[in-house]
């Protein structure tokens, strides 16, 4: 009879997922993600996403916030051709990216000690760029302002 419960233990702790510590093995599928907040110079930028789980024929919102850290006034100067976003999937294909068109405009703002603006804004149908229909899964949200490391946030699609 002792046997017979072995083989049950042994075949049960192998359907559910178990080491032979009998810990669960937790499968590491998720790629490895930068914090949604980045420091440079006097400034933090923060990718910012309203919600981090929409359905897959929604729309795709998010901002770059910066703050100014230091205990002066500080200038930036931004511009669009400055700032690039995809939204990829867990194995990196890109689904979409932007922005579409990048206007020659360049603008300076003047943020104050410890004060925060908004930047640069995404706001896109969520439409897969070569046509395949966007399924739901894990996705990556990448935003990048040039020069400052790339802000990175897990998405939901449902």
């Amino acid at each position: 009879m002792k046997p017979l419960k072995l083989m049950i233990v042994t075949l049960v702790a192998s359907v559910v997922g178990c080491n032979d510590l009998g810990k669960p093995i937790v499968p590491v599928s998720a790629p490895v993600l930068q914090p949604p907040t980045v420091t440079s110079g006097p400034f933090a930028y923060t990718l910012i996403v309203p919600t981090s789980s929409l359905p897959v024929n929604d729309t795709l919102r998010a901002i770059v916030r910066v703050s100014n850290l230091a205990a002066t006034a500080e200038t930036l100067v931004v511009g669009p051709s400055a700032f690039s976003w995809s939204l990829n999937t867990a194995t990196g294909r890109t689904v979409m990216w932007g922005p579409k068109v990048v206007p020659l405009i360049l603008w300076q703002v003047v943020i104050n000690p410890f004060q925060t603006e908004d930047i640069y804004s995404i706001r896109q149908a969520i439409a897969d760029e070569s046509g395949v229909a966007v399924m739901p899964g894990s996705y990556v949200l990448e935003a990048e302002v040039r020069g400052v490391s790339r802000m990175n946030m897990m998405l939901t699609l449902k």
